[in-house]
């Protein structure tokens, strides 16, 4: 005999009473269980906000990096143009004494003028030295020696305008 019928049977519980008892009883293990169940979904929620909080920290790291590269190029390319701005002006061969016409090629159809003197007109025949057009001044061009050159040429390549292949000192330039 189980404890309910016990307490029925010597009168301390109506009947009435055992039935609320054991709707009580099943109320709370239906909570019991729900509640399992809500926890479990909880922690699927919980894990899933997680999940899609580390992908976008992750994908945010990478828009970052991404942007930081874009900026380091932009500094590194406006470094170049400085330091080859900087060269060209002091390196510059160009006289005010000059009287030469040095006719070169610019493009497929331009063809470019400079003033040089003798020994110049050697360097650029010899590849010795290069044409740069000034970067501040459109159509102006500036004589810079060999060394000047090589260095422009892996700074900044679009600088160079005219630069010959470089001949030994045992060739003769014919005057043709």
């Amino acid at each position: 005999m189980s404890l309910r019928d016990q307490l029925l049977k010597a009168g301390l519980v109506n009947k009435k009473q055992v039935k609320r008892t054991e709707a009580a009883k099943r109320q709370q293990k239906h909570r019991e269980h729900k509640g399992k169940q809500d926890a479990t979904e909880a922690k699927k929620e919980r894990e899933e906000e997680l999940a899609a909080i580390q992908k976008e920290k992750i994908e945010k790291r990478e828009q970052d990096l991404l942007l930081n590269r874009e900026i380091e190029a932009r500094r590194k390319a406006h470094e170049d143009q400085f330091r080859c701005r900087q060269l060209v002006r002091s390196q510059s061969l160009n006289e005010q004494r000059a009287e030469l016409a040095y006719f070169f090629r610019r493009g497929e159809r331009k063809i470019g003028r400079v003033y040089v003197t003798p020994m110049q007109q050697e360097l650029l025949a010899r590849g010795r030295a290069a044409l740069v057009e000034d970067p501040d001044e459109a159509e102006v061009f500036l004589i810079v020696g060999e060394k000047a050159a090589k260095t422009l040429a892996e700074l900044c390549p679009e600088w160079i305008v005219c630069q010959h292949p470089e001949l030994s000192h045992e060739v003769e330039l014919g005057d043709d």
